[in-house]
């Protein structure tokens, strides 16, 4: 017996969301909404997925300081931020920050719904703290700080779910840092915090897929694999035939397993080879 006309529309929407939801971000800002029953204030009902691992929010810092604040002349200031203990935030960031400009501003545009929210460690800030770089938490113009993540995993395509689950990020890029940060660095070296110079670093710009109240403190869930996300380096719906594709294991074993078996058995049959070799 078919099901009702109503029944099958929603079910056949459920479907377009789930196939979008692992796409670009621009494209999934609606869909991930409508698919998790968020709609833009995240107030539905959630299942519960497994994570990649979990963390906690450090530290908020939802607006960029007021104007004077050491900027150079009819220059706005975007950091130091200031510290809230809870800001909502929407698709296009944080309300009264800059990344919450066009992404054409005079400024230089770190604005848009691909850089609604800037994202650190605040485990690296610490590292990078014990190395003598005299920065300080919010100095980097991030808006959130995350402790217990393991930052290397925290990729482009990757997301992040604050709270209850109610706020869900996803990694869009990679920030890179400029020479307006020279102070928060020994010796100026601002390439600190690059990612192409010290992977596993850099700060991350974030879209809102939805969004909500994030409050310090709150729980923080990374998926790599769950919840639509897909790192975009595997992802051919972002980057096409340049996507690598994920290897299959090897006789069930773990890639670093796998790797030490065949270099056993290649030593093995090269043995065998010479023992034979020399026998004749």
């Amino acid at each position: 017996r078919r099901r009702p006309r109503a029944e099958r529309r929603q079910a056949n929407r459920a479907q377009r969301a789930r196939a979008q939801s692992a796409r670009w971000p621009s494209m999934a800002l609606a869909a991930t909404a409508a698919a998790v029953g968020g709609g833009g204030g995240g107030g539905g009902e959630i299942a519960e997925v497994t994570c990649h691992s979990e963390g906690t929010v450090a530290a908020i810092f939802a607006t960029a300081p007021a104007l004077g604040g050491g900027a150079a002349s009819g220059e706005a200031p975007s950091f130091p931020k200031v510290r809230a203990r809870e800001a909502r935030v929407g698709p296009l960031g944080f309300e009264g920050d800059r990344c919450f400009e066009k992404v054409d501003a005079d400024f230089g545009g770190h604005g848009g719904p691909l850089k609604a929210v800037c994202l650190w460690s605040a485990d690296v800030v610490e590292a990078l703290q014990a190395e003598g770089h005299p920065l300080r938490a919010g100095g980097c113009g991030e808006n959130l700080l995350l402790t217990g993540l393991p930052w290397r995993s925290v990729v482009p395509g990757a997301r992040i779910e604050l709270g209850g689950g109610g706020v869900l990020l996803e990694v869009t890029q990679y920030a890179k840092p400029c020479m307006k940060q020279e102070h928060n660095f020994l010796d100026g070296n601002y390439q600190a915090i690059s990612h192409l110079k010290a992977q596993g670093r850099s700060r991350v710009y974030c879209a809102v897929l939805c969004g909500g109240t994030v409050r310090e403190g709150a729980l923080a869930r990374l998926h790599v694999d769950t919840r639509g996300a897909r790192p975009y380096a595997l992802n051919p719906a972002v980057l096409g035939r340049l996507a690598r594709p994920r290897p299959p294991p090897f006789l069930g074993l773990a890639p670093a397993a796998a790797l030490a078996a065949a270099s056993h058995a290649l030593c093995l049959l090269l043995g065998l080879l010479a023992g034979s070799a020399l026998s004749r």
